[in-house]
């Protein structure tokens, strides 16, 4: 039952990386996910095939969405797998591309946070070169460990102008400009001045 749950999450936020996409006019692609369409040098390199190849100005992105509920241990994180980082830093070096993993909790909200895996493999391998406890140490190099994601570690936006960010994205710039135009009016209109 929980296996099925988690493969409804899943294709939820495939959809509502879609329509993420879509509505900030973003060309993508989603990568068949068939093993039968995974060539066999890549099967044979430890690799993880990400979900969507995305366009934008800045960088051509390999995306992997992945539906997550945040982790509370001191704060809120997302995770993901020793594993997964792993695959994918090596599909990333194999090819000599730019993989992010997007990040959604598809049970709260369509908000989407993204963080690159180069990020994430140096903050991996930062953890582990900084931990002098052997029984720690061996604790982490199991392939299933979970390693919380730092919010330094994510970025809140994605646009075709600017690629993956943090700020404000163009098309809410217009949102702010009719705030302060609204301030404007409000303020002259309480000083009576015309």
């Amino acid at each position: 039952m929980n296996d099925e749950k988690n493969r409804d999450n899943e294709k939820k936020a495939i959809k509502y990386f879609v329509e993420y996409l879509d509505n900030r006019s973003i060309p993508h692609y989603f990568i068949d996910q068939n093993k039968d369409t995974f060539s066999q040098e890549l099967k044979q390199s430890d690799m993880q095939r990400p979900d969507f190849i995305i366009h934008t100005k800045i960088a051509t992105y390999y995306i992997d969405v992945k539906h997550r509920k945040k982790n509370k241990y001191k704060d809120y994180r997302f995770y993901l797998k020793k594993s997964e980082i792993l695959r994918l830093n090596n599909f990333q070096d194999k090819l000599n591309i730019i993989i992010l993993v997007a990040f959604i909790d598809v049970n709260k909200n369509n908000n989407f946070y993204f963080s690159r895996i180069s990020e994430l493999y140096q903050y991996h391998n930062d953890i582990i070169n900084n931990i002098n406890e052997k029984n720690i140490i061996e604790y982490f190099n199991n392939e299933n460990f979970y390693f919380d994601i730092p919010n330094d570690l994510l970025y809140n936006n994605l646009s075709f102008e600017f690629g993956v960010f943090n700020g404000f994205e163009l098309y809410k710039i217009g949102e702010e400009v009719d705030h302060y135009r609204d301030k404007f009016r409000k303020i002259t209109k309480d000083a009576n001045i015309n």
